[in-house]
């Protein structure tokens, strides 16, 4: 299996709210590949700052990626923040929190979310889904930190 990574990909400074700019971003980040081997795609946070453009932009790329046509399948989603509020603080701005992650975990039933934003480890269930954050962060932040291994059944 070949993986496509990408992150920070920040659409809206691209084509805010056009889907011809869009499209031609998208055109762009497929012609960017080196190969021609479109199996999946990991797209690691920081999409942009709006969903429907978010929503436009991965439709696009599915026409490409077979394993993300079905947004409604996926074994495990990561993201560049956490999919509910772990941290029982009232952030109060969708920046920090996937305004739509509980949603996502009831429809699709993901066995396991990694994301990123959170400055401590955490393993933690949510409506059967494993929440997993393992940040070595700033330094001093986590002086025991181990990169973790996981196994996926």
């Amino acid at each position: 299996m070949i993986l496509d990574i990408i992150s920070d990909i920040h659409l809206d400074f691209y084509a805010r709210f056009n889907k011809v700019k869009t499209e031609a971003f998208a055109k762009w980040l497929i012609n960017s590949k080196t190969n021609k081997n479109f199996e999946v795609l990991i797209i690691a946070g920081d999409i942009g700052h709006y969903n429907d453009d978010n929503l436009y932009l991965i439709e696009l790329l599915s026409e490409f990626y077979e394993k993300i046509k079905n947004l409604d399948y996926a074994d495990i989603i990561v993201s560049h923040i956490p999919p509910i509020n772990i941290t029982k603080i009232d952030i109060g701005d969708n920046y920090y929190v996937v305004p739509y992650g509980e949603e996502v975990i009831e429809k699709v039933k993901p066995k396991m979310w990694i994301f990123d934003n959170i400055r401590s480890k955490i393993y933690k269930k949510f409506s059967g889904c494993k929440l997993i954050c393992n940040p070595l962060g700033y330094p001093e932040e986590n002086e025991k930190f181990v990169i973790e291994s996981i196994e996926v059944n």
